[in-house]
């Protein structure tokens, strides 16, 4: 049983002062979790170099700017790529590395049109937003591209690269022109001897399609592509992802969907690709916990442990093996239910289609706003047996699903008295558990006096509830028992609150 008061975020060395008190954790902590092979935690953005040094910490990120090191007309600077990357060989974690266009090559704004004004958010550079599809520049990113590949492969750390993130840089680094937001002809600057290119609806897939192209002919076999969820629609992307070439990635990263309709473009292409085990896939979210990203802060339902936790379930629940997270959010590593979360992630990530060795399996109950359904992990609810009560539990002031401190109760269902629920286990899984103990595991808001039973592996026990208003992790160990792959919870004399139910091998 994990306990919930359990705090061990800085259980590495060398990290500061700013997260030392919580180190005191190390008098009473339990060891540390065995690393995961396949998968587990990325930092991202972190707030400070330390952060690294954690030992939760299975790997970083090497952000740099296209300008950073693409000089002049094929004239390349690598001294900043392979200063960070001696840096991660001295760490021995594994990175991602992404080149953002943010910040474009200043050669450029002498070959090509510009506009004056930013057509994003992202662009940072002070003449305004390149005519991405002119041939000048298309031939100069797919130049460096081909550059930074012949470097990285024969560049001393290369070997620490997990993969290489796939980003096209039009405008800023994830956007683009579409034909109604076209600026004028004559609003464009174009330097002497310079031929203007006009703007045509094939554009934007003329040019990904080169760009995938470059990325998938330079790149493999050596480094892994991680290509954004958007991208993967062509034939040639479909066939770089069904051998495993490439993997699945997004920066968007959430509870859920942020937005209705969004469930199917954001996360369709991980239930395709990922859970599935086709090939590796990685999230970023979108923003911290607490809702910063940049120089924004969005409104969070939630509490704070309660979002990092949720999330985690949703990349895990989507076949996500690395989940990258924000420095803000390694920070309160000393908060108890933050670093819980943190070890959920590090035991289960890469595990959703190795059912044979995984150390457990699970099922999160609810029902969604957004995305609709459970959060199941080698596991999942009997349709025929369910009988929650239909009204979704979510985090809601005059409503609160126990205390708002523990990482449960964003979402719950509740078992209606007298009715029971069904979960199946994957079968693969189950097997693999033969002559072995296992532990069941659930979790529940425990108000009122009821009794919930739990029939598994051939026994039935019994959960008496205490009303102690709190989430309670109630755990059942079996020595031995039959191969039947499906518990079943029953609610004996009156409704309970179900956040989990789990199964771990011993």
């Amino acid at each position: 049983m994990r306990e919930l008061s359990e705090s061990s975020c800085c259980r590495g060395t060398g990290f500061g002062v700013r997260l030392a008190l919580c180190c005191l954790a190390l008098l009473f902590s339990a060891s540390a979790p065995a690393k995961n092979p396949y998968g587990g935690i990325y930092l991202i953005w972190a707030t400070g170099a330390d952060q690294y040094s954690l030992d939760f910490i299975d790997g970083g990120q090497v952000m740099l700017q296209w300008k950073s090191l693409h000089t002049g007309e094929d004239e390349y600077d690598w001294s900043k790529l392979d200063k960070h990357l001696a840096y991660f060989d001295k760490l021995d974690i594994k990175v991602t590395l992404q080149i953002n266009g943010n910040r474009k090559p200043a050669f450029l704004f002498q070959r090509v049109p510009y506009h004056s004004v930013p057509h994003s958010h992202q662009i940072k550079d002070k003449d305004g937003t390149l005519m991405y599809w002119h041939p000048y520049y298309v031939d100069q990113y797919e130049k460096f591209l081909i550059a930074l590949s012949k470097h990285l492969k024969k560049a001393a750390y290369s070997d620490h690269i997990l993969g290489i993130r796939m980003n096209y840089n039009k405008v800023g680094t994830e956007h683009s022109i579409s034909v109604k937001d076209m600026p004028p002809k004559a609003e464009w600057k174009v330097p002497h001897g310079v031929k203007w290119v006009d703007f045509e609806s094939t554009q934007n897939e003329d040019y990904v399609e080169r760009i995938n192209k470059a990325y998938l002919t330079y790149f493999p076999p050596e480094y892994k592509l991680f290509l954004r969820m958007t991208a993967a629609t062509s034939p040639t992307i479909e066939d770089a992802l069904s051998k495993g070439i490439a993997g699945v990635y997004q920066t968007g990263a959430e509870m859920e969907p942020r937005y209705k309709g969004d469930e199917n473009a954001r996360y369709g292409p991980f239930l395709q690709w990922c859970r599935t085990g086709i090939t590796d896939c990685y999230a970023e979210s979108w923003a911290a916990a607490d809702g910063t990203h940049g120089t924004k802060k969005d409104k969070r339902w939630s509490t704070f442990a309660q979002f990092n936790y949720w999330r985690i379930l949703s990349d895990l629940n989507l076949g996500v093996s690395y989940l990258a997270v924000y420095g803000l959010d390694i920070e309160r590593c000393h908060d108890p239910e933050f670093m819980a979360a943190f070890d959920f992630a590090r035991e289960y990530a890469g595990y959703h289609a190795r059912p044979q060795t995984s150390p457990g399996a699970w099922i999160a109950f609810r029902e969604g706003l957004h995305l609709k359904g459970d959060y199941t992990f080698l596991a999942k609810p009997v349709p025929a047996s369910e009988h929650f009560k239909p009204r979704d539990l979510r985090y809601n002031p005059p409503q609160q699903l126990g205390d708002q401190s523990v990482r449960f109760g964003a979402w719950a269902r509740s078992l209606s008295a007298g009715k029971s629920i069904d979960v199946e286990f994957d079968k693969g899984f189950i097997e693999s558990l033969s002559g072995t103990t296992r532990k069941l595991t659930v979790t529940y808001l425990d108000r009122g006096t009821g009794v919930l039973a739990v029939k598994a592996f051939g026994k039935e026990q019994s959960i008496q509830l205490e009303n102690t208003q709190k989430w309670i992790q109630r755990s059942i160990e079996f020595s031995q028992g039959n191969s039947d792959s499906v518990v079943n919870l029953k609610a004996k004399s009156r409704s309970i609150t179900l956040h989990m139910v789990e199964i771990e091998r011993i």
